[in-house]
């Protein structure tokens, strides 16, 4: 089972074919991926308070009513000062319309935070664009937003 010289150069031929098929499917492979990528939507830069002022549109919840349903809802940040904006809610399903609360602007990496400056319990986070807000009426009701910049 030993084979001729014109033997050995058929079978030398089918590997190197193979090999170089697999160099040429990996290197398209890795443009296709960079091209892909390269390609997808930019993230939101979100480094100034400029940057999170504006009109966010989502759905406002409250929270211990699991047979609620969410309703629309607007939250306004207007900016401040450098590290602070006003914030109000509005949503008509929950009759919610509340007087400008001023929150505190923190910038850590892809996370937002917002803490209000007095004694209103309202928090929140802005992570790739999206606003969560969570907040304490006067009444001791709790609620939730969750959406985006409009």
């Amino acid at each position: 089972a030993s084979l001729v010289g014109s033997e050995m150069c058929i079978r030398d031929r089918f590997t190197m074919e193979k090999k170089l098929k697999q160099w040429i499917f990996a290197f398209f492979a890795i443009v296709i991926t960079i091209s892909f990528s390269s390609c997808s939507e930019d993230e939101p830069n979100y480094d100034s308070v400029d940057d999170i002022a504006g009109v966010y549109v989502g759905q406002l919840n409250m929270i211990g009513f699991s047979d609620e349903e969410a309703e629309v809802a607007y939250v306004s940040l207007s900016k401040k000062s450098s590290s602070a904006v006003s914030c109000t809610i509005e949503s008509e399903g929950w009759n919610v319309n509340m007087t400008p609360v001023n929150l505190v602007v923190t910038f850590n990496e892809n996370v937002i935070t917002l803490k209000s400056e007095a004694g209103k319990s309202i928090t929140g986070q802005i992570i790739k664009g999206n606003l969560q807000l969570t907040y304490e009426t006067t009444g001791g009701n709790v609620f939730q937003f969750l959406g985006t910049k409009d």
